[in-house]
């Protein structure tokens, strides 16, 4: 039954029985060369190129040492006597008593540096107004290196003045002037010196002069001018004293012209005048006060000579404070001399002697105490007078004022925003200087009296008395009201 079925199987048979004897042969062969082959072959992993993309960031832990304790002793607590207290009163150890140091004071930096100055900055102003009034001003300030400054300031007014009669081109006052000043100063670390110069010109009508003389000019024309320069010194080298000195110089011209014809004789009208200022300053420490002394001098002449009036003053005294007061001690001598051909005494002195005091209490809060006296004199120059009052004569006279008494007192109470003062006070002056009609003997130069005014001096005691009132509110605004009497008698 077998042998039917036996053709149907021979093909898959065959196939089968190859596929085993192709196995059977590659088996053995394969695993003796793996037993003769023990070198173990591994891939080759070295890298050739790193290239890290990213940031890492290595933290390590921090080290921190424990605190070591319990080896240093607590602290030693003295104990002190029940009859042992601390002194409580004034110190009076004097600065003299101190022990001296062997350290030697550094140099001190410049007073000013290039820092403290503040930056360039200047200021244009102008103005214009009714009779065509005009005026200019211009302000510069900068620094000069490390330790210099220039300042300089330029003003100019003007007007065509009031014309009452519109037919009359001459019945007005117009008027010009322009003044300058330039000032250049060095801060050192030892001395702080400044140069300054300045001028001025000025022309003006002398509005409705009354003239005599048909050939005069109905409105004179008056121009003058001037210039001066000064020098200050101030030493800062060493601490606690303090040195200061100024010298000033100038001189003044002024010229009216009177006659319609120039070329005529005495058209121009010449007054020129020079003019002198000194003043020299030391503070020095006296223990645990502060001493001064200081002298001025002033001389003013006509023309080239500066003996025609002369003034000078010498203080001396104590700068003294406390807690509750403060006070100056001293004391004044004045001196002056007059030397003018013009006066029926062609020369005469005057000599004054005068306390110089100022004395401060502070009794409670908000409330001040004082009571002084302040001693001085004053010379006033050629453009000063004319300023003072432009219808002057031609040939005023110049005399010093020594005001040798001027004795004030009075209270000032603070209280919030309000300040409330009371004040009275008394002047003995000597050759006080006052303004009246001039007359023939003044110099009228052809003009009728009440045109030109003329100086007069004579002793004068003045009494004064007054009280003032102010109030500061919000946004910087500052109000006061005061109210002053005075009484005086030539």
């Amino acid at each position: 039954m077998l042998l039917p079925l036996l053709p149907r199987y021979v093909k898959p048979l065959s196939v089968l029985l190859f596929l085993a004897v192709l196995t059977g042969t590659g088996l053995p062969t394969d695993a003796q060369a793996q037993r003769r082959d023990t070198t173990v072959v591994l891939p080759d992993i070295a890298p050739r190129e790193v290239e890290i993309r990213g940031q890492l960031e290595i933290a390590f832990p921090s080290l921190r040492r424990q605190p070591l304790v319990g080896f240093n002793p607590p602290p030693r607590i003295p104990t002190l006597p029940l009859d042992r207290l601390p002194y409580i009163g004034e110190y009076k150890q004097q600065l003299a008593d101190l022990p001296g140091t062997p350290l030697r004071r550094p140099d001190p930096p410049p007073a000013l540096s290039g820092a403290a100055f503040p930056p360039a900055q200047g200021e244009v102003a102008t103005w214009i107004g009714r009779y065509f009034s005009r005026g200019a001003s211009v302000t510069y300030n900068t620094p000069l290196g490390q330790t210099g400054l220039f300042a300089t300031e330029i003003q100019y007014d003007g007007t065509d003045g009031h014309q009452p009669d519109l037919d009359n081109d001459d019945l007005r006052a117009p008027s010009d002037a322009v003044e300058g000043a330039f000032e250049v100063g060095s801060y050192g670390s030892k001395w702080v010196v400044s140069f300054a110069t300045e001028g001025y010109y000025e022309s003006y009508t002398i509005f409705n002069a009354r003239r005599t003389d048909p050939n005069l000019i109905p409105e004179p024309v008056r121009k003058g001018g001037g210039s001066a320069g000064s020098i200050s010194v101030r030493s800062i080298a060493l601490p606690n004293v303090n040195v200061e000195g100024e010298l000033r110089y100038g001189g003044y011209k002024y010229q009216t012209r009177r006659f319609l014809n120039a070329s005529a004789p005495g058209a121009l009208l010449v007054r020129s005048q020079q003019h002198l200022d000194t003043r020299v300053r030391l503070d020095i420490p006296v223990s645990t006060n502060t001493a001064w002394i200081e002298g001025k001098f002033t001389a003013i002449g006509l023309g080239t000579d500066l003996d025609a009036s002369t003034a000078a003053s010498a203080s001396g005294g104590l700068l003294m404070s406390g807690s509750q007061w403060r006070a100056r001690l001293g004391g004044m001598v004045l001196a002056s001399t007059i030397d003018d051909p013009a006066l029926p005494t062609e020369e005469t002195s005057l000599v004054r002697g005068a306390p110089d005091v100022r004395l401060e209490f502070f009794p409670a809060r908000g409330v001040r105490v004082f009571a002084q006296n302040s001693p001085s004199y004053r010379v006033l120059r050629l453009d000063e007078q004319y300023r003072e009052n432009p219808y002057l004569i031609t040939q005023p006279r110049t005399e010093a004022s020594l005001n040798w008494l001027d004795a004030s007192a009075g209270v000032q109470i603070y209280a919030g925003v309000f300040q409330l003062g009371f004040r009275g006070g008394f002047q003995d002056i000597r050759q006080h200087r006052y303004l009246v009609q001039a007359t023939a003997a003044d110099g009228l130069d052809g003009y009728s009296v009440g045109t030109f005014f003329a100086p007069r001096f004579a002793d004068a005691q003045v009494i004064t008395a007054g009280s003032d009132v102010s109030v500061v509110l919000p946004g910087q605004v500052h109000l006061a009201v005061g109210a002053t009497y005075r009484d005086g008698v030539l």
